[in-house]
This record gives C-alpha cells, structure tokens and sequence, in this order.
C-alpha cells in the first residue's frame, strides 16, 4: 500500500524517528494505528456501562455550560490562564489552602 502524508503528518513523523522514538517512519505509523485502536477500545468500554441517568446527567451539564459561556460565564484558556494554574500546582499545599 503506498499513501501520501500531509506535509504536517510528515513532519511529525519524521521527527519521531529522528528522535529515536521508531526506527523507520513505517513503525511510527504502525504505533499511531494501534495506539488508535486502544484508544476506540477504551472509549467503547467507557461509555458500554452507562445508564439513562448518566447520559441525561451530561446532556444538562452540557446544556448548562452552553449557558454559561451565551451569559460570558467563562474563563478564556488564554497563556495567562496557563501560567497562573502553573504558579497554583508550583505552590506548597499550605500556601494554596491559604490562598483558597
């Protein structure tokens, strides 16, 4: 079978294997499809076991967030935002809880 990467996917290909990860750009896709697979057999097992209840418990938290970010109920996931949740974990717990 003969495919064509995207430049991108090349790329990280490339440097995985550049990086020692793989031994050949062959194994570094092998990897990703299995790792894919695992992925898909996980979700499966994680969602096999839910009931009613918990999906409709979802769905209205989904719909309270929904309303929460049309009413600016919401923090942006900007750099400040990292950098201050990378300062909180750096903190010793007692200086948290004080914080808190």
């Amino acid at each position: 079978m003969q495919i064509e990467l995207s430049p991108s996917a090349e790329k990280i290909v490339d440097d995985l294997v550049a990086q020692g990860r793989f031994a050949s750009a062959q194994e570094a896709l092998e990897a990703g499809l299995l790792a894919l697979l695992q992925l898909d057999a996980e979700s499966e097992a994680f969602f096999a076991d839910r009931d009613d209840a918990w999906w409709a418990d979802l769905r209205a938290k989904l719909r309270e967030a929904d309303e929460d970010i049309v009413a600016g109920r919401y923090h942006p996931l900007d750099q400040e935002f990292f950098d201050q949740l990378r300062a909180r974990v750096r903190e010793t717990p007692a200086a948290r809880k004080a914080s808190a």
